[in-house]
């Protein structure tokens, strides 16, 4: 294959575009953190629009992106006010346990647990796996880790107010120029390929629309449910549970089990003065059975009702998905990993179609030709 200098320019503007990229991950990463949200915003203006336009009056869409923004920042503004307020009573109360009372409650049902693992040859019967726990948890619980903690906490909180600053920003002139994101990529791209890109663009906004929005309704409804249901069973902390159950949820496959889990930890964590058999194993019980009967309704009634479509993947791909972002990336790789891969397999359609594995893989997306 000859190389010419137009191949050598093109390959070498990749190359310095890739790396401009990595170098301002962090403003690329706030460019596209606000056209996320403006496509879930844009219904907000444009429903806006329709209920503040009178007979002489149709207001601009600088007024409308501002109202807008307000929505979101009070949306934001009423999930700190829920929730930080649960957050640091838990952290205060995990700071006052009494590691003799912790040594007590947790001491039976771990030996118990490793005497089953022994039964099974899963696990050597010299490993005192009970006393290892338990000397874990205490390290956590040590005052001066959960200052750490909180030292950190505070640090993140001023990156998270300057990234939150920028992305309304930035959302603020993707609002009111509703083709302004379309205008930018049309401008970088070489001519021949606009109308791909511009394809690309809009099958991926009407996926991510779609995605999002519903995102947004499931975890809205779940956390109601939750909430509902702890509280009548009695369960401290309910809606810090909930919340927290209901976004993990969003990961496929094992979102659920994250959401025991942290629901199952909050649950003995405020309860540690009570007896473990008589008193909190009930109580774990009745969480599990809550986010059971939530996994039945959010399958069969929320899923279908609020997603259709969105995501046109098979089980398995997705599956396969979610456990590359967490070994890569974590939980927060996790939660994005479906709209990436989707908004992945929309390039690759547009672009590669004629590559039988492109193929293969999009054939479900026969809506977006």
């Amino acid at each position: 294959m000859k190389l010419n200098a137009r191949s050598i320019i093109v390959f070498v503007s990749v190359v310095v575009a890739l790396f401009l990229v990595y170098r301002l991950s962090d403003i690329v990463s706030y460019i596209l953190i606000a056209w996320v949200l403006s496509l879930v915003g844009r219904p907000i203006l444009n429903g806006l629009r329709k209920l503040l336009t009178f007979k002489k009056f149709t207001p601009g869409n600088g007024l409308l992106a501002m109202l807008t923004l307000l929505i979101f920042l009070l949306a934001i503004t009423l999930v700190f006010w829920l929730f930080v307020p649960l957050v640091i009573a838990q952290a205060n109360n995990l700071s006052k346990v009494d590691i003799g009372v912790l040594n007590e409650t947790l001491h039976i049902p771990l030996n118990e647990f490793k005497n089953w693992l022994v039964s099974y040859k899963l696990l050597d019967p010299g490993i005192d796996i009970d006393h290892q726990i338990l000397e874990n948890i205490k390290n956590l619980l040590e005052p001066a880790k959960i200052g750490v903690f909180f030292s950190s906490a505070l640090g993140a909180a001023g990156n998270v107010l300057i990234t939150v600053t920028s992305v309304m920003f930035i959302l603020f002139f993707f609002l009111k120029e509703q083709n302004a994101f379309d205008n930018f990529l049309k401008s970088i791209v070489p001519e021949k390929y606009e109308s791909h890109v511009l394809k690309a663009i809009h099958n991926i906004s009407a996926m991510l629309r779609s995605y999002f929005t519903g995102i947004a309704t499931q975890v809205t409804i779940l956390t109601v449910l939750l909430t509902i249901g702890l509280t009548v069973l009695g369960i401290k902390n309910a809606l810090l549970i909930a919340f927290f159950g209901a976004l993990m949820n969003v990961i496929p496959y094992l979102g659920i089990v994250i959401a025991m889990l942290f629901g199952v930890m909050i649950t003995i964590s405020s309860n540690l003065e009570l007896n473990f058999y008589e008193q909190i194993t009930p109580m774990i019980i009745k969480v599990l059975a809550t986010f059971g009967a939530m996994q039945l309704i959010d399958n069969f009634l929320v899923q279908p009702f609020v997603y259709s479509k969105s995501v046109k993947a098979h089980p398995l791909e997705i599956f396969l998905v979610i456990m590359i972002a967490g070994k890569t990336g974590g939980v927060l790789a996790m939660l994005i990993a479906v709209p990436v891969y989707t908004s992945l397999k929309v390039i690759a359609k547009v672009f590669f179609n004629q590559w039988r594995i492109v193929q293969h893989i999009t054939e479900s997306m026969e809506d977006f030709d």
